[in-house]
């Protein structure tokens, strides 16, 4: 069928500029090529799942098999190799890149931290729940808007867990209706 339900696939509208689009594209081919188990994450996750946030990046996470032969792939593109990040945020195995003017933030799923309050807590990522959804021409996988809200509540982000609590409560309308 048109929307691709019938696959399984739920099909999402989202508005790029055309380095995004280019970006998304050259992203998606390589994390295809290098077989990569991930999901998009952060605001391009937010706004398939319906949020209007301007997009700045584009996060994904991946597991830590998959990220060896990603790093590989993304060499040309990487500003910052696969290593150790810590920040006051954050405590996770990341790789950044740039393409076509986008950064891209490529972080490990597991062992990935938060740091909330001074102490360290665990993402607890999983790509388990993953979701394969249409976006342009091309098929991607996105973390669940559940645990993209349960992410945005541990690190405290106050004006996206609105915007995701309104589509949450949205979905659960519609899901009824």
């Amino acid at each position: 069928d048109p929307l691709g339900q019938g696959r399984g696939v739920r099909m999402l509208t989202i508005e790029l500029t055309a380095s995004q689009e280019r970006a998304l594209r050259r992203l998606a081919g390589i994390l295809d090529e290098a077989g990569a188990y991930y999901q998009f994450t952060g605001g391009f996750a937010g706004n398939l799942h319906g949020s209007r946030w301007p997009l700045h990046d584009l996060d994904v996470d991946v597991t830590r098999e998959g990220l060896p032969g990603l790093a590989e792939l993304m060499g040309p593109y990487t500003t910052r190799p696969l290593g150790l990040y810590v920040d006051d945020e954050f405590e996770l195995q990341l790789l950044r890149a740039e393409m076509e003017g986008v950064e891209i933030d490529v972080s490990q799923a597991e062992e990935a931290y938060a740091r909330v309050g001074g102490r360290r807590v665990s993402l607890a990522t999983s790509l388990e729940h993953r979701q394969r959804v249409a976006v342009l021409d091309l098929e991607v996988w996105v973390q669940p808007l559940g645990e993209l809200i349960a992410y945005k509540e541990l690190l405290g982000r106050l004006a996206d867990l609105a915007d995701l609590r309104a589509l949450q409560a949205r979905g659960t309308m519609q899901a009824r209706g």
